[in-house]
């Protein structure tokens, strides 16, 4: 989070809780864990069009401020503890890139 927040393209294990952030977010690229050919090309990528990387990445401190900031998530807490009082657990978990 800290890296995407401050605008620096990020490179994660796609299979992570960072990758999950990561496509929710864009500005990075995912690859398999353990993967060095595939960890060498997304350098590459992102070294080889510096410009579009920072622009995603520039995007995505946006995006992560608006999932990820005090608002948001005094937001997600407060449906979270309302739903908890009304006894409907169906609204406690959402779904994978809703974050």
């Amino acid at each position: 989070l800290e890296s995407l927040l401050a605008g620096t393209p990020v490179i994660v294990a796609d299979d992570s809780g960072a990758g999950e952030v990561m496509r929710a977010t864009g500005g990075g690229q995912g690859v398999r864990a353990g993967d060095a050919p595939a960890l060498a090309a997304a350098i590459n990528l992102v070294i080889s069009d510096p410009d579009r990387w920072r622009a995603d990445a520039t995007l995505a401190a946006l995006r992560v401020r608006e999932l990820f900031g005090n608002d948001a998530v005094c937001d997600r807490l407060v449906e979270l503890y309302r739903a908890i009082l009304s006894g409907d657990g169906s609204q406690l978990w959402k779904t994978p890139g809703t974050l």
